[in-house]
């Protein structure tokens, strides 16, 4: 079995299997993938299932606890914690403060020591690439040629800023007063 069992197990097939005895969701639904596709999961039916924002928040939470390998313990906290960054395409469940800490630090000691997507390099190795880029920086002090000008500023034109009409508006997420 790929997940330890433990309650973080049960509750997580609970949320599952309710999920797929439901309905409908109410207005707004997210699929998710019961073994996620970076533990070996795929895209067919049986390993997808809509949830509300909440539920799927939940369950990714639940997946860091249902876990042992290191690798995959890195790549369950960076998917959970990534549930937790707003996107103007996307409605995401708001954390509180403490699970938002809790993610940040599991996700961080998950982090430490990981040779998951990124090696570990020797002290000579980093004196190099340090070496190596001293003095460097990217486009400073580069003069941009008359034609890269005229095709940035052509490029440019007619486009309308994206904050446009933007105003801050606080909204109350529950409807609460």
């Amino acid at each position: 079995m790929i997940f330890i069992d433990n309650k973080y197990t049960h509750w997580y097939y609970n949320i599952i299997n309710a999920a797929r005895s439901r309905t409908t969701v109410t207005d707004y639904a997210e699929k998710h993938h019961i073994i996620p596709r970076s533990l070996g999961g795929d895209n067919s039916a049986s390993n997808l299932v809509n949830l509300t924002a909440k539920e799927h928040f939940v369950c990714h939470y639940l997946l860091t606890k249902m876990v042992s390998q290191e690798a995959a313990k890195i790549k369950m906290h960076n998917a959970a914690f990534q549930m937790t960054i707003v996107s103007s395409n996307q409605k995401r469940y708001k954390t509180t403060a403490r699970i938002f800490e809790v993610l940040k630090r599991n996700k961080s000691a998950a982090m430490m020591g990981n040779t998951y997507g990124c090696r570990q390099m020797s002290e000579e190795t980093k004196r190099k690439i340090s070496e190596a880029k001293k003095g460097v920086s990217v486009g400073k002090g580069k003069k941009m040629s008359n034609e890269a000008k005229k095709k940035l500023s052509a490029s440019i034109k007619g486009r309308t800023p994206w904050n446009v009409g933007l105003t801050y508006k606080h909204t109350n997420p529950r409807g609460k007063k």
